[in-house]
């Protein structure tokens, strides 16, 4: 049992199923160019459809435009310079440096440069160089692979990386849920945390957002020119959308973080009226959890009902503060007020979900 747990596992692993796709589409190209180019062995299709297979489908169109352009370059060249000057020692040479130029002042990229001069290379040393029907019949190969391997990679099981972009947003919410939860510990006197803790979830949340930022850019990659997509193109504008909110929750997180520590670090002595605000930064965090649900699709629309608590708690908070009280006294409304500016925020996302 555990060894068919396993090799499903495996099966699924995108490296896996990209050489299997690889596999598959060398083989199709081979058998697809002898019988639409000719009898000949096409090693040029072979070629073209294991480079230009790669694990998202735009990188395999990109991959494959470079190669046919590559290869088209190369062969030109290759009977061109053939023509004039013959084959010898200095021309292969002349060819490689030409050939490299070309691609350079084409814009062909890392790929497509060097398969200039390794496709002039290879009609020429395989003794062809001056018959042109060869060198349409091996250009004719190149399309044939690039076609057949963006086709297999595009129509069996495309990489979709939605769902990390989707975890990249789930963890950031539970970072941020994490750090509420301490903070508000932290102004019930509940928590043994030092300062630095606090402060300390700043930084786990800028990285956090870089990560965010990353998997929405990987999966904006993986779905382009994805037939199957749709589904997971709406769990990725599910992303897009909510990753404003996230950045000016995790910045706020921050700041109500960074303050209480600040408070804790000072011994200022008694602070009042701590719990009642403790509980609407706890109750905040509840907020951020039901997005994270939201998410992950246990929820259908995004939860009212958390926010609206919040709201109540900290409208509770206001009307039992006293607003003669001192300095130390606004520092905590300082903590009140970009909690009510977090809450505020969640509402005009929610709003705007709803339309």
């Amino acid at each position: 049992m555990k060894l068919v747990l396993g090799l499903k596992k495996m099966l699924r692993s995108v490296t896996v199923m990209t050489a299997v796709k690889t596999a598959l589409a060398t083989s199709v190209a081979w058998w697809l160019a002898v019988r639409l180019v000719g009898p000949a062995k096409p090693y040029m299709a072979a070629l073209a459809a294991i480079l230009s297979l790669n694990v998202t489908v735009a990188d395999s169109v990109s991959r494959g435009l470079q190669r046919i352009l590559g290869v088209l370059g190369g062969i030109a060249m290759a009977v061109l310079m053939a023509a004039w000057w013959g084959m010898n020692t200095w021309t292969v040479g002349l060819l490689v440096l030409f050939g490299l130029g070309m691609g350079r002042m084409l814009g062909m990229g890392a790929l497509g440069t060097p398969q200039v001069a390794i496709s002039g290379l290879m009609v020429w040393s395989m003794g062809h160089h001056r018959e042109l029907g060869y060198a349409f019949a091996r250009f004719a190969d190149t399309v044939v692979g690039a076609t057949v391997a963006v086709l297999i990679n595009g129509l069996i099981h495309p990489v979709d990386l939605s769902p990390d972009a989707i975890d990249a947003a789930v963890s950031l919410l539970a970072m941020l849920a994490k750090s509420l939860t301490e903070t508000s510990q932290a102004l019930a006197e509940t928590s043994s945390l030092k300062p630095e803790d606090l402060r300390r979830h700043g930084r786990m949340g800028d990285q956090g957002i870089v990560r965010l930022r990353q998997a929405i850019g990987q999966a904006e990659e993986s779905l382009r020119w994805n037939v199957w997509a749709r589904s997971a193109r709406n769990r990725l504008r599910r992303v897009k959308a909510v990753e404003g909110l996230l950045e000016r929750s995790h910045t706020q997180v921050r700041a109500m973080a960074r303050m209480v520590g600040d408070l804790q670090g000072g011994g200022a002595g008694q602070r009042m009226p701590e719990r009642a605000l403790a509980e609407v930064i706890k109750q905040a965090s509840v907020s951020l959890t039901a997005l994270a649900e939201w998410l992950n699709g246990e929820r259908l629309m995004p939860e009212w009902e958390a926010l609206v608590d919040t709201e109540r708690r900290l409208q509770a908070y206001w009307e039992e503060v006293d607003q003669g009280v001192d300095l130390l006294q606004r520092q905590l409304w300082a903590v009140a007020l970009t909690c009510g500016r977090m809450v505020d925020d969640q509402r005009t996302f929610l709003q705007k979900s709803e339309d």
